[in-house]
């Protein structure tokens, strides 16, 4: 009776083994089988974005278009901001310039550095107008793979002063 009862266990312990194992397996190809996440390379920002002039802390406000391609951490920037409304001080700038970001499942941190082109009115008269460069820092709160709200600080350095703005909006990844 002992050897009978020891073969009766040997074979649960086999059944319940093999038996474990084929469903293990049968999982590990289902995950083998899952799509992979796609990976968004693409960024495609709108908001508003304002803008300082002069001294008197004249602050001009209007709408901002950003796009970055991403090359792993890395990426490349576009972004066209034309704050020209408001007390009477505004500007427009297009930065272009190397980004170094980090995305997460449900953020993105970013900062970009590099030229922009501007053009910066104060009561109605061009106070500073050309070639410059930018220093920009961006946080994403994301929503989803793909959307989500964005906050951001630039600093313009042109030849007749510096003009920090800030801008939000939402953002795209495509």
């Amino acid at each position: 009776m002992p050897f009978r009862a020891a073969i009766v266990r040997i074979g649960i312990a086999a059944v319940v083994t093999t038996a474990g194992g084929t469903q293990s397996g049968e999982a590990q190809s289902r995950e083998a089988q899952a799509p992979t996440p796609r990976i968004r390379r693409f960024s495609l920002a709108a908001g508003i974005s304002t803008i300082q002039v002069g001294n008197r802390n004249d602050w001009g406000y209007g709408p901002e278009l950003g796009f970055r391609r991403d090359f792993g951490s890395w990426g490349v920037r576009l972004n066209i901001a034309a704050p020209a409304f408001g007390s009477n001080a505004g500007g427009a700038a297009i930065d272009l310039g190397p980004s170094l970001v980090r995305v997460r499942r449900d953020y993105e941190l970013g900062a970009s550095a590099g030229l922009t082109a501007l053009l910066i009115g104060d009561n109605a008269e061009l106070v500073d107008g050309g070639a410059g460069v930018f220093g920009e820092g961006h946080a994403a709160l994301l929503l989803g793979p793909a959307f989500g709200f964005t906050l951001g600080s630039t600093l313009r350095l042109g030849r007749n002063g510096v003009y920090p703005g800030v801008s939000a909006g939402v953002v795209l990844r495509l």
